[in-house]
């Protein structure tokens, strides 16, 4: 499906992709762009020293000759490239949840600069009929909580093996497409941390590969199956949660966060940003504390 819109200050074009990814087409004019070049040019001219000049006193075009032209129009993307975008992306009411990934179409100079960003928003989840599937996995323990005794016995492992089982009944049970883009941060996200954690123990990946009797495509097509999957359980938690309006109070999040001993960790958490992962996390225990107790 293609939806062309145009808006007074920004030329755009959105084509919507499968799995709610999109393509945003978008223009940041030739004037902008001069303009912005001027601006960094003046302030890179203020901090440089040319000989036979005193620092900050060469004429800008003489300064230019001796700067990185990419170094400049590297400054110049980074300021236009953000608010164009995101002015597309208001201009289209888009509501991305991941960061673009920017392809430059046109970039010659003396003409209007052409971009695309690729990135998606959330997926639309299908529970289906998940409730009577968990029930009829038989399931009637609780999730450990924090501040409970952590020793491991058979009733916990129970607890976690239930827990597999559910997880495993909501992936065969609703119905979630994810974006190749999200799948592909996760999977160099998960990869990432599995190649620190080789390198602690002093291994190539190769060896890791090795000694696990698996050839290297097949590790990544494991962990390509292990994204799609967290990022499956991760929507439908979620969507689950709205569904049964398990809503977490702000006095939830600053109480788990005053449980924390140290002050710096705390101020850390206690950012916009580090609060709303935390509500994230609360309510998708509280989905999980929902499905176990069915």
């Amino acid at each position: 499906m293609k939806k062309n819109q145009n808006h007074p200050r920004v030329k755009s074009k959105l084509t919507w992709l499968p799995a709610k990814t999109f393509e945003l087409e978008f223009i940041i004019p030739w004037e902008k762009v001069k303009t912005s070049y001027q601006k960094n040019l003046k302030k890179l001219t203020e901090k440089t020293t040319i000989k036979g000049f005193r620092k900050g006193k060469a004429p800008q075009e003489v300064v230019a000759k001796q700067l990185d032209q990419t170094q400049l129009y590297t400054l110049v993307l980074e300021e236009l490239l953000p608010q164009t975008y995101f002015a597309a992306v208001q201009q289209h009411q888009l509501k991305p949840i991941c960061e673009p990934k920017i392809t430059p179409l046109k970039t010659n100079e003396g003409a209007d600069w052409h971009f695309k960003a690729t990135a998606c928003e959330a997926p639309q989840v299908k529970l289906g009929n998940y409730e009577q599937v968990v029930k009829n996995l038989k399931l009637k323990t609780q999730i450990w909580l924090p501040g409970q005794d952590k020793t491991s016995t058979k009733e916990e492992k129970g607890e976690t093996e239930s827990l597999e089982k559910i997880f495993q009944g909501l992936l065969e049970t609703c119905q979630v497409e994810i974006s190749p883009i999200l799948t592909e941060s996760e999977e160099k996200r998960l990869l990432s941390n599995l190649l620190e954690e080789i390198q602690k123990l002093g291994l190539t990946l190769n060896e890791y590969c090795t000694n696990n009797h698996k050839t290297l495509e097949q590790l990544k097509a494991e962990y390509h199956k292990l994204a799609q999957e967290t990022l499956k359980l991760e929507f439908i938690l979620q969507a689950i949660a709205q569904e049964k309006k398990l809503t977490v109070e702000e006095k939830e999040i600053t109480d788990l966060i005053a449980t924390i001993p140290e002050e710096k960790t705390r101020k850390n958490l206690s950012t916009p940003l580090q609060k709303a992962y935390i509500k994230s996390l609360l309510s998708k225990r509280k989905a999980i504390d929902f499905l176990m107790k069915l």
